[in-house]
């Protein structure tokens, strides 16, 4: 009998297996036809050595001199394949059963009668409570499933190796947007398709951005192209998107995924999924309260962050009490695209809604930022939403660095901080994380302008200490 067994080893099934066992628990870890690897540590990696190529290509005009020889393919696919290889052997099967993780490899499903279990390979597992972390996959449109590679797909075998110079990307999903970038830098042609849009649900000015970003480094972009209808002809692949007929050597499907849960018996259990997404309550529990789920099962983008929080969470209601609830308001999250861009707290469109004229925007570009001029990094802004009396309500930055700057602004919309408070710790300068301060400054500069009866004794008290020289 076990206190936890946790279904699927995705980073947050690892993550909640490890912390499982720290506290002392009896847990079970089922690989479930998954390895160790996080999905999004190869595309951080090919987004890596997309940006060292495009840095490569600007030492003309930093005045250094030399070859530049050109990209060697497969020497940078080995590098982004070593690099993942050593991640993952940080959580080798043998590293967690050391930690006292029960390691069991292989596919299973549930069982309800004559006890809840779990089966695999024959073996019943019993437990107090279960933790679903198989993850997502994406899945093409069913006339188009032998055409093509998911985005899945792309880190397996050798697929990186071989894939041609022409390349089509369906879907506007972050995870789209960086492959398509990357792949672009590091000398591919490449054509990004998104019926509904880039990041439809994101900051207009900041997807806007990164839009245009993708354009100069050479990516061509449809939007509201729905895919009508994929053929492949004569070596070509061909889709059908809205009024436009686009060909290329390979198709690469990134649309949004869809929970990872085949032949888990969920509907034999009581577990309702809907839309590609287990359901769950605020605890984190499943229509069955001893099933639990956390990570992209429950829909969203692929975060590694956010699911080891959703798995903390899981944890603590499985092993003790369900008292725990999720909290995403604070949670910062993250593109990896080249600006980069990070949000928390309040879209600025949210907090007009909520808010109205309570709510405020202020602004500041990086080419007004220090360190961005001194390293030539200066596309970008930050953007904080601000109640009128001063408590941040959410913050969007592109640019350089912006997964890093963000992390300031996580800890001031959680803890509701005022903006004085922000502006009382003085930050190293030159650096990036100035432009907080900066658009801070400006909120403070235009209240000092407001004609308020403080402001109005301030002048007063200093035209009368001129006076006392005159």
């Amino acid at each position: 009998m076990y206190d936890l067994v946790i279904i699927g080893s995705t980073p947050e099934g690892i993550y909640a297996a490890m912390t499982a066992a720290a506290l002392a628990a009896r847990v079970a870890l089922v690989s479930q036809g998954g390895g160790s690897s996080g999905k999004n540590d190869p595309l951080r990696r090919l987004s890596h050595l997309g940006t060292v190529q495009q840095t490569a290509e600007q030492w003309p005009q930093w005045g250094i001199e030399g070859e530049i020889r050109g990209l060697q393919w497969n020497t940078a696919i080995a590098s982004l394949q070593e690099a993942v290889s050593t991640l993952n052997a940080q959580t080798a099967p043998a590293i967690l059963s050391a930690l006292g993780i029960d390691w069991i490899e292989g596919n299973g499903d549930f069982c309800r009668l004559p006890q809840l279990g779990f089966i695999v390979k024959g073996r019943k597992l019993r437990s107090r409570a279960y933790l679903l972390a198989t993850g997502t996959t994406v899945t093409p449109p069913p006339e188009s499933a032998n055409l093509g590679l998911t985005i899945d797909q792309l880190w397996e075998q050798d697929q990186l190796t071989k894939l041609p110079s022409q390349l089509l990307i369906v879907g506007g999903t972050p995870q789209g947007l960086e492959l398509a970038q990357s792949l672009q830098q590091l000398g591919k042609e490449v054509t990004l398709v998104a019926d509904k849009g880039l990041l439809p649900n994101e900051d207009l000015e900041a997807v806007q951005l990164l839009q245009a970003q993708l354009e100069a480094n050479g990516v061509k972009i449809y939007t509201q192209s729905p895919v009508l209808q994929v053929k492949k002809l004569d070596q070509q692949c061909w889709i059908q998107a809205g009024d436009y007929a686009i060909s290329a050597q390979e198709i690469i499907w990134a649309t949004p995924p869809q929970a990872n849960v085949k032949d888990l018996n969920l509907t034999g259990v009581g577990v309702t999924v809907k839309n590609g997404k287990v359901l769950t309550n605020q605890l984190l529990q499943t229509t069955n309260s001893k099933i639990y789920a956390c990570g992209t099962l429950l829909g969203g983008y692929h975060q590694p962050h956010i699911a080891q929080h959703e798995a903390s969470i899981a944890l603590k209601n499985a092993l003790y009490l369900p008292l725990f609830s999720t909290q995403y308001y604070g949670i910062p999250w993250g593109i990896f695209t080249s600006p980069q861009l990070s949000q928390v707290g309040l879209l600025a469109r949210q907090a007009k809604q909520r808010y109205g004229k309570k709510a405020l925007i202020y602004r500041q570009q990086f080419k007004h930022n220090a360190e961005a001029i001194l390293t030539e990094k200066t596309t970008g802004f930050c953007k904080l939403i601000i109640h009128r009396n001063g408590t941040i309500l959410g913050a969007t930055v592109v640019g350089t660095q912006a997964a890093e700057v963000v992390d300031i602004l996580a800890v001031a919309v959680q803890n509701k901080l005022h903006l004085n408070q922000l502006l009382k710790f003085p930050q190293l300068s030159p650096s990036l994380s100035e432009i907080v301060r900066q658009t801070a400054l400006a909120w403070k500069r235009d209240r000092w302008n407001k004609k308020t009866w403080f402001n109005r004794l301030r002048k007063r008290w200093l035209l009368w200490r001129r006076s006392l020289f005159n």
